[in-house]
């Protein structure tokens, strides 16, 4: 084949590569590139909506989200992004509802698990999300985030005791990371204080 004076555009892998990296600017770049050259590019639309939720823009989330979404809506990625931006404009029953179709479409993608267990969770709805946070725990038991993910469930729902042990798997299995250990200790001093309220005002005072 002879070089028609186009140019392919840059690799989907490349820009994700960037993202997890840390430089959001370049992956941007990256995908608008992609997006440039071929308008119907889901993925590149769903991680672009995502770098705007890093940028804290929920309004041009939604409508890259919307994009990805156009070019195929059964992808997985896009409605699981869909649920954070929607769940940072609180409509919650939306979001969740975006959470419950990433999942039928991508059973086990663990990342739309996650979401739909933290919209839960910020809806209030904390036997949803623990339910949800377990069975990421489940499909991920190696990965301290999901461990992380369900002591802040469980922290949130107010069972520090059971949050403190999550968390304590949590940093088990990444000994090295500060903020699951600053975690920890949050919540084990909360644990502490509602164990010293519960001596005060109640005949049990149970040491966790």
């Amino acid at each position: 084949m002879t070089g028609s004076g186009s140019s392919s555009p840059p690799p989907l892998a490349d820009a994700i590569l960037a993202w997890r990296s840390g430089d959001a600017e370049t992956a941007a770049s990256l995908c608008r590139a992609r997006t440039h050259a071929d308008p119907l590019d889901a993925d590149a639309w769903a991680l672009l909506a995502r770098l705007a939720m890093h940028w804290r823009r929920p309004r041009q989330a939604l409508e890259l989200c919307g994009r990805a979404l156009v070019a195929d809506p059964a992808h997985a990625e896009a409605l699981t992004a869909l649920g954070g931006v929607l769940a940072a404009m609180a409509a919650f029953a939306e979001a969740e509802t975006a959470c419950r179709r990433a999942v039928q479409v991508r059973p086990a993608a663990v990342e739309a698990w996650h979401q739909w267990a933290e919209v839960a969770r910020l809806a209030g709805r904390h036997g949803t999300a623990r339910r949800l946070a377990r069975h990421v725990v489940a499909l991920r038991p190696d990965a301290a985030t999901a461990w992380n993910g369900l002591g802040t469930v469980e922290a949130s729902a107010g069972d520090y005791l059971a949050a403190g042990a999550v968390l304590a798997r949590a940093c088990r299995l990444a000994p090295r990371d500060s903020e699951a250990r600053a975690r920890l200790r949050r919540v084990l001093d909360l644990r502490r204080a509602q164990a010293e309220s519960a001596g005060i005002s109640g005949p049990d005072s149970t040491e966790a």
